[in-house]
């Protein structure tokens, strides 16, 4: 779900769930399999018209067999060109 404050400023709210990854020794599948679910919030800001500066917290929850990151903290620049 995204909000538009301005043409220029956009928030939004997600969830995910990755799933797959079955697992396989010499053939024969092992019954591990690798699940995550992970909710976001993140900030958009649009500069002088050509620069994006995103901002994204995560955190993960409910992962199986997988590295789990509890919080996280997503930055990005990009320009539009």
């Amino acid at each position: 779900m995204r909000y538009d404050f301005t043409r220029t400023q956009k928030m939004a709210v997600g969830y995910a769930i990755y799933t797959g990854g079955r697992q396989h020794l010499d053939g024969d599948y092992n019954q591990t399999k690798t699940t995550s679910q992970q909710a976001r919030i993140e900030y958009q800001q649009l500069f002088a018209g050509h620069f994006q500066v995103s901002t994204q917290l995560i955190h993960d929850f409910d992962v199986k067999s997988g590295y789990k990151k509890d919080t996280g903290l997503n930055l990005r620049l990009l320009y539009l060109f």
